[in-house]
């Protein structure tokens, strides 16, 4: 889901494909949605292989998706981590705000040590 935040940045124009975007990675204790403003560290994930912050994401574009839009970006690939998350925060670091939550439903991820893909698009509705 789109956060209220980006709804507004964006129509005032405040933000630009070449922007600097991170997709973080958070636990089930976090409080994550549309009124979710910037980034933060509390709740986040701190697992093996994985970095504060989040991963920086490549490549945005966006498109037509069915009756909305969609950004996004290329997948990111962890190796070597021992991953669980349960939401995804995409954010842009240029201007400090958060763009959309990734809510997976439950907690996804890698136990033990593996591969975890971070699929960083987003339905922009």
């Amino acid at each position: 889901m789109m956060t209220k935040t980006y709804k507004q940045a964006l129509l005032q124009g405040q933000h630009a494909l070449t922007d600097t975007f991170k997709m973080a990675l958070y636990s089930a204790s976090a409080t994550l949605n549309e009124d979710t403003t910037a980034y933060s560290a509390t709740n986040e994930i701190t697992s093996s292989g994985y970095t504060a912050g989040g991963c920086t994401l490549a490549n945005p574009t966006v498109s037509a998706d069915g009756t909305g839009f969609k950004l996004d970006f290329d997948a990111f690939t962890y190796t070597n981590c021992a991953i669980v998350c349960r939401y995804a925060l995409l954010y842009n670091v240029t201007k400090g705000k958060a763009v959309a939550v990734k809510d997976y439903g439950s907690d996804v991820g890698v136990v033990g040590s593996g591969t975890f893909v971070v699929d960083a698009s987003v339905k922009l509705d």
